[in-house]
């Protein structure tokens, strides 16, 4: 359970440097809405946001197994505008 916990933990760390990001594009703005580990479907994405225009996007963070990224991004695109 320890390896779990330690990867979300370290996920985290991916956050701060993807909304700085996503800020410099101007694909968030201080009117976006954003939340973290959003339930949805029985999963969890980690960030979705909603822009003023009424624009979804989902972002997947991941250390290591990239495969299950790719699936969850998929998973998130049949709700979601973007996914990513």
């Amino acid at each position: 359970m320890s390896i779990a916990l330690d990867q979300v933990s370290g996920e985290r760390v991916l956050e701060r440097p993807l909304l700085d990001f996503l800020h410099s594009l101007r694909k968030v703005r201080q009117d976006s809405i954003i939340v973290h580990e959003l339930p949805w479907n029985g999963r969890r994405v980690d960030i979705a946001t909603l822009t003023a225009t009424g624009i979804t996007s989902a972002y997947e963070l991941k250390l290591a197994n990239h495969s299950r990224v790719v699936e969850q991004a998929f998973y998130n695109s049949m709700s979601f505008d973007l996914s990513w």
